[in-house]
C-alpha cells in the first residue's frame, strides 16, 4: 500500500480521513473484528502500545472490519471490546470502501501493518495476533527509518 488514503467514521459516528496519518511519524493500523478472538486477546497489548508510543509521535488506529456504513449490528459490541481493552488512545475506525486498498491484501485476523506520514507501508505485514513486545520492536524498526 502506497499513499493511503481513506474517508470514514470512527465508532463514534465522526469523520476520520488519511489526514490523520500526517499527525504521527509513524502509525500503526490493526485490522480486527469483534467475533475474533486472537483480535479481542491482543487488544489490550494495542491500548498499552497507543499510550507508549504516543510519546515517540506515533500513533495507533484500529479497524473493526465487522462495523461498517452498511452494518451497524456490531457497534456497541465493538465500542464495548474496546472500553474493556483499555483502548483509549487508539483511533477506532469502521470499515468502508475507502479501505478497501488495506482490504484487497488480508488474509486473516487480526492484521497489522505500520505506515509512514505519506501513507506507505513501511514494514512487512503482521498476520496474526501478536503480544506487546513484538509490536513494540515493529514500532522501534519503523522510527529508525522514518528519522
Amino acid at each position: 500500500v502506497k499513499a493511503l488514503k481513506f474517508d470514514t467514521l470512527d465508532l463514534e459516528g465522526n469523520q476520520v480521513t488519511s489526514d490523520v496519518l500526517k499527525e504521527a511519524k509513524v502509525t500503526m493500523v490493526n485490522i480486527w473484528a469483534t467475533w475474533c478472538p486472537p483480535c479481542k486477546a491482543e487488544l489490550p497489548d494495542i491500548g498499552k502500545l497507543a499510550k507508549t508510543y504516543k510519546e515517540k509521535g506515533c500513533q495507533v488506529i484500529a479497524i473493526c472490519s465487522d462495523v461498517t456504513d452498511e452494518d451497524t449490528s456490531t457497534l456497541e459490541e465493538a465500542k464495548e471490546i474496546i472500553a474493556d481493552a483499555e483502548c483509549d488512545s487508539v483511533i477506532v475506525l469502521r470499515k468502508n470502501a475507502s479501505l478497501e486498498s488495506i482490504y484487497a491484501n488480508i488474509q486473516a485476523f487480526p492484521t497489522t501493518l505500520f505506515f509512514d506520514a505519506n501513507g506507505n507501508v513501511i514494514a512487512p505485514v503482521i498476520v496474526g495476533g501478536r503480544s506487546e513486545e513484538d509490536f513494540a520492536k515493529v514500532f522501534d524498526e519503523c522510527l529508525e527509518q522514518v528519522k
